[in-house]
């Protein structure tokens, strides 16, 4: 049994440090989730295939998730609430410079979108936004962040909590994420902690 740990992969931008990763990923840890859904804050008009915008959460756009759906059974999606998007065209910044073309004005990362209107019709642009959804067992991490082997429950992708813990994910669904998403995760072996 090999299990992996999913995290966001390396891109051209990450030299910007937090800044690259607001305009990436947006912020999904800000808002408390809406009968039971995420609530995503994020730039547009460009959102990555994947993107992790809180401290475990695994968000896909429609066509990420309908490729892995189709690939992989036995993983569930659900709906995102996109309840702010604001316009910023940083993809269009040179990435081969030291730093973004503009920063928020209080110098705070989250201000490129806390800062700025809501655009609605940006936000129906981008269309739909899915949630990776994990199983959930307080039991799956151990020390340093090791899997405990004898938690696996056989699980495509389970972690200690909704909100945090590492990202386990079966070796199905690390190859169908990344062949929907190719460039924009890293997937790891996790370290097992075995039962003594």
């Amino acid at each position: 049994m090999t299990l992996y740990v999913l995290s966001a992969g390396p891109t051209r931008w990450d030299h910007w440090g937090d800044y690259a990763d607001i305009l990436i990923h947006g912020m999904s840890a800000h808002l408390p989730r809406r009968d039971g859904l995420l609530q995503l804050e994020r730039a547009g008009p460009y959102a990555p295939p994947i993107s992790f915008p809180g401290v475990a959460d695994i968000v896909l756009t429609d066509h990420a998730k309908q490729l892995v759906a189709s690939t992989l059974g036995g993983v569930s999606f659900r709906p995102v609430v996109l309840a702010k998007c604001v316009r910023i065209n940083w993809t269009e910044w040179d990435a081969d410079q030291d730093e973004p073309a503009a920063y928020p004005d209080s110098g705070e990362p989250e201000d490129y979108i806390l800062s700025r209107p809501h655009n609605a019709g940006l936000a129906t642009a981008l269309g739909s936004i899915w949630e990776l959804v994990p199983d959930v067992d307080k039991a799956i991490q151990g020390r340093q962040g090791r899997l405990r082997e004898g938690a696996y429950q056989g699980q495509h992708l389970v972690r200690a909590a909704l909100s945090g813990g590492y990202n386990f994910v079966s070796t199905q669904l690390r190859d169908a994420l990344l062949e929907a998403a190719p460039g924009f995760l890293s997937a790891s072996a996790a370290v097992v902690e075995r039962d003594s």
